[in-house]
């Protein structure tokens, strides 16, 4: 398996967010979002690689570099506040 995806974040408190360097098989990622999510509820952690699309709500957002290559995958919520809706 090729480790093609990182992991991206978003406060819940604020404006914070960014996107990790490491990259991981989709199945390391998707166990380690949901530890995350587990372990540190402030925060919505989200699984991003190749060909899928991006959150909608920081797709427009300045403060985000684009990067074509790592998008949002398409086996968790592509939508932020549904995210943080499911995880609440």
């Amino acid at each position: 398996m090729e480790k093609t995806y990182v992991i991206a974040w978003k406060s819940r408190a604020g404006a914070s967010h960014g996107q990790g360097k490491k990259l991981f098989t989709l199945e390391e990622g998707e166990r380690l979002v949901a530890e995350l999510n587990q372990d540190h509820p402030n925060f919505i952690h989200c699984l991003t690689g190749p060909g899928s699309a991006e959150p909608e709500s920081l797709a427009n957002d300045p403060a985000i570099v684009s990067n074509d290559a790592l998008v949002t995958a398409p086996s968790v919520a592509s939508d932020w506040p549904q995210l943080e809706a499911e995880l609440v």
